[in-house]
């Protein structure tokens, strides 16, 4: 063989290594030549790891693939491609969840019941929902924080028994159950003949209430009636109230005789002078008869 021929074999050989590659790399992705996609795009607060070519899931079923991920203003920005042909409806819930072991990441489309549905270019927003890796890092942060708990915990119980406290307290608490104890097996007797008085007062009373049920229907049906008295005396007291009312405002504004009285004095003066001058006329009359009555005889 001539080097010549093996150069052209060698090339064969390699143009054909690439050709399978790539075949078989379309083919694992589940690319074809000829499938028709369209892209819409789904904002996520966090991807955790999730790249192109990742599958994409609608109801269970996969339907396309990550064309890009992209880093935006407080977001990532995730672009499907999804077959021509899968409708997703608008009110339709995708999230962000993992597979495996190690956390592989697929976008899955849980589809609604919306007769609208995404068109090429429409964006929405998406679900990040945490993954093994994610628990077992929160996992980790939990268990840490409850080491550090339970170590504060035992320097507080290790200096609580250093001083002998906790022994003192649960000294103290056994001390004061047993008093308490004492103190009710002595009060059990008293305690029992105070229900036994209450018991008795209560039928007492019931039967004071059934032997004077009539006495005390009529009772209270008599207050009912005061009652309804004082409620019309009540409103008589107002009704004199206001004419006193009235009364006392046309006494001030000088109406009638014993307001001008009131509130004219000159008038005041005149009948004053007027009562001494009758008084003054009396007692004359008195002194001397003889001036004012003429007694005749035939």
């Amino acid at each position: 063989m001539t080097r010549a021929g093996l150069e052209v074999r060698v090339g064969l050989t390699v143009v054909l290594a690439g050709v399978i590659l790539v075949v078989g790399t379309m083919w694992f992705q589940k690319f074809q030549l000829v499938e028709k996609r369209y892209n819409f795009f789904v904002r996520f607060d966090q991807v955790g790891g999730l790249v192109a070519g990742d599958p994409i899931v609608v109801n269970g079923v996969e339907s396309g693939r990550v064309e890009r991920v992209d880093l935006g203003e407080g977001h990532v920005v995730v672009v499907l491609a999804l077959r021509d042909g899968v409708n997703v409806p608008d009110d339709s819930y995708i999230a962000l969840k993992s597979v495996g072991m190690m956390g592989e990441r697929f976008v899955a489309i849980t589809r609604g019941t919306s007769r609208g549905a995404f068109a090429a270019g429409d964006t929405t927003d998406g679900v990040f929902q945490m993954g093994l890796s994610e628990l077992m890092g929160t996992a980790g942060t939990i268990l840490e924080e409850i080491a550090e708990t339970s170590r504060n915990l035992k320097e507080i119980l290790d200096a609580l028994n250093a001083n002998g406290q906790i022994e003192n307290t649960m000294s103290n608490l056994s001390g004061v159950s047993e008093r308490l104890r004492t103190v009710a097996d002595g009060s059990a007797p008293r305690l029992t003949r105070a229900i036994e008085r209450f018991d008795h007062l209560t039928t007492m009373m019931d039967s004071l209430v059934a032997g004077h049920y009539a006495s005390l229907d009529s009772s209270l049906s008599a207050f009912g009636r005061s009652g309804s008295k004082m409620e019309v005396a009540v409103d008589n007291l107002e009704a004199v109230s206001s004419d006193l009312r009235d009364i006392t405002s046309a006494l001030r504004e000088g109406e009638g005789t014993l307001g001008k009285l009131i509130q004219d004095d000159e008038m005041a003066t005149k009948l004053e002078s007027t009562i001494a001058g009758l008084d003054s006329l009396i007692n004359d009359i008195k002194l001397h008869p003889g001036r004012y009555v003429t007694f005749k005889l035939f």
